[in-house]
């Protein structure tokens, strides 16, 4: 391109105006606006430079100046939107907007951004930030249109050992959401926690359906959600809870007022309850090693107690847990109330059963009443068998008196069977000795009286 040698008139007439400006305070923007006016009536040849305040022009129109600026046209923002089709890099300055605008084709682009900096930092301190939005309505906003978008915001760390996590924080507390180089954090430097702050519960869903629950009161329900106790878990087709554990540890182990009930174990055994009771295979058992017991007594005389148990058959009411499960069913066992005032240690009182529901979802009348009582029916068993025992020894005994009067009687028997046999033998003889007398003096006393007996 060719640099322009000469002055033009049209720089002339801008020199011309140089006094001008400096007696009424002219910009260079006045001026080269005028000097605008002017250039097609008398512009240099094609290619050329033009040089405003400067004798070596680098571009079409190059000004140069330390004192003033440019002054393009001024408006209003509804101004501006009202251009009818502005060609693309036209330039304007928004007077509502405060900042010069440059129309892109599409759109008017402000040349003046909102972000403010700081160092090597940049911040914004009011608004809204939108991506994907015109409309953002929280502080920041991201959408996307799209049905199957993928990830909507990736937050990484290319160190494979790094954080990469988001953090809440107000000026008392943090809350942090991400991942470490041990796996996922949820909370505090110190404490993980998830918190409703409403009166309400906090559900936990997979492909959309709802499978865990916490409710206000704090109970979690799995497969409930209206959990009734502090771990509800419901599920109608199979076990509820299923434990499972190697190396010869249980599957479920549960404490309570310091005793512990474990189910599950892969040796073939299990604790149930509160320890005292195994399950083996299809048979419980009760833990009875004599090398864990100490003043092992002889049990006491039981058959006069026990004749004073009550055995009744009976139907649970309706309502009740059991006529739940057994309905009306005749059932046979004890009233534990009555059980108590002969063997209390078979009895126990729970105050606080706890609540139970109905299938339902109505209370349970064992949970309405104070307290229920139980019977420890596996506590009677030493007792019966003390029991029969007993009765066996009195058995025996009576036996030993009726072999023993047998034997005496069988004793006289003999002797009265000898008695007998010698009783013939003597009636014998003294037939044998009357056919002989008779015999030798037939008008003997005897024999007269014998013959007319005959």
């Amino acid at each position: 391109m060719k640099k322009i040698k000469k002055i033009s008139p049209a720089i002339k007439a801008y020199s011309s105006l140089q006094p001008l400006r400096n007696a009424a305070g002219f910009s260079y923007g006045v001026a080269i606006i005028f000097l605008l006016l002017l250039i097609p009536l008398a512009a240099p040849a094609a290619n050329t430079f033009v040089g405003v305040g400067t004798t070596s022009p680098q571009v079409a129109l190059d000004i140069t100046s330390t004192t003033s600026g440019f002054l393009p046209p001024r408006m209003t923002t509804t101004q501006r939107i009202a251009i009818s089709s502005p060609p693309a890099g036209s330039v304007v300055f928004d007077t509502t907007a405060g900042t010069l605008y440059v129309y892109t084709g599409l759109a008017w682009v402000g040349s003046i951004s909102q972000w403010l900096t700081s160092g090597s930092n940049i911040y914004y301190n009011s608004g809204n930030v939108g991506i994907g939005t015109t409309s953002p309505s929280s502080i920041l906003e991201i959408k996307s249109s799209a049905w199957n978008a993928g990830v909507t915001l990736n937050i990484g760390n290319t160190n494979s050992g790094g954080t990469s996590d988001i953090s809440f924080n107000n000026d008392w507390q943090t809350f942090t959401v991400g991942l470490n180089g041990s796996g996922g954090i949820i909370g505090t430097s110190n404490f993980a926690y998830l918190n409703n702050k409403a009166t309400g519960p906090m559900g936990f869903f997979t492909s959309n359906i709802e499978r865990m629950r916490i409710d206000a009161a704090g109970n979690v329900g799995i497969g409930t959600t209206s959990p009734s106790h502090p771990f509800h878990v419901y599920n109608a087709t199979s076990a509820a809870i299923y434990g499972e554990a190697d190396g010869g540890a249980y599957g479920v182990v549960g404490y309570s007022g310091g005793y512990q009930g474990s189910l599950g174990r892969n040796d073939g055994f299990a604790f149930v309850g509160i320890g005292a009771v195994w399950a083996s295979g299809a048979s419980y058992f009760n833990q009875s090693d004599g090398r864990l017991k100490e003043n092992i007594q002889p049990l006491a005389s039981s058959v006069e107690n026990l004749l004073k148990l009550r055995p009744v058959t009976y139907q649970w009411k309706p309502g009740t847990v059991s006529h739940q499960l057994h309905g009306s069913k005749p059932q046979i066992g004890f009233i534990a109330q009555e059980v108590e005032k002969i063997y209390p240690d078979a009895v126990i009182f729970n105050a606080n059963p706890g609540e139970s529901k109905l299938k339902d979802g109505k209370p349970s009348l064992d949970s309405l009443i104070k307290g229920n009582y139980g019977v420890a029916y596996v506590y009677l068993i030493p007792v019966i068998i003390k029991g029969i025992q007993e009765i066996w020894g009195e058995l025996q005994s009576l036996t030993a008196r009726v072999d023993a009067i047998h034997g005496h009687f069988q004793a006289k028997e003999a002797t009265l069977e000898k008695l007998q046999a010698r009783l013939v033998l003597v009636q014998q003889q003294n037939t044998s000795l009357k056919d002989y007398l008779c015999q030798k003096d037939p008008q003997a006393n005897y024999c007269v009286s014998a013959g007319k007996a005959e």
